[in-house]
């Protein structure tokens, strides 16, 4: 019996008081402004000096070629992304991930800094350097620094020759 009083009073509250309305919010996508109508742009002529920057990569080479600078760190070696397990003894180095490509495992890298100039061999990948950074064996960096005290120093470096995968050794 008091079931039935509670549902009655509920009810008779529903009537008086009319349908439970929740609000609802609805959100779209944002609006995007638009441009004036107009013409479309006219692409720029052909420039006749073709100059690019020296490091820019060559479409198609296995390397890019010229000149880059960056900061030079160095690492404790082990497994390396190229499938080679290498010693902090080797000359070696990790390459810029934004530089990397499978292509340039076992190549030849001539860094200059320091009045010093040595030839090590891309092993690995470094994914906090950026392009133009190179991080070395404790060994290269001993080679062009004379100590590891530095940490981090600048140098200037170019693509040697392809050694098939091979590390370089002193």
């Amino acid at each position: 019996m008091v079931f039935i009083a509670i549902t009655a009073i509920f009810l008779a509250a529903t009537a008086l008081a009319g349908p439970l309305v929740t609000p609802t919010v609805h959100i779209g996508p944002l609006a995007t402004p638009t441009a004036p109508a107009g013409p479309p742009p006219v692409p720029a002529a052909p420039s006749n000096n073709p100059a690019a920057p020296i490091n820019t990569p060559t479409p198609g080479a296995d390397k890019p070629a010229g000149q880059f600078t960056g900061d030079s760190t160095y690492y404790e070696p082990g497994l390396g992304a190229c499938g080679t397990t290498n010693s902090a003894a080797e000359l070696i180095a990790a390459i810029p991930v934004s530089m990397y490509a499978k292509e340039h495992c076992g190549q030849q890298i001539i860094i200059k800094a320091g009045g010093n100039t040595i030839t090590v061999t891309a092993v690995d990948k470094c994914m906090g350097c950026k392009a133009g950074d190179l991080d070395l064996s404790p060994e290269a960096f001993r080679r062009l620094f004379g100590s590891l005290d530095k940490g981090r120093a600048p140098i200037q470096w170019s693509w040697g020759s392809s050694q098939g995968g091979a590390a370089a050794h002193a």
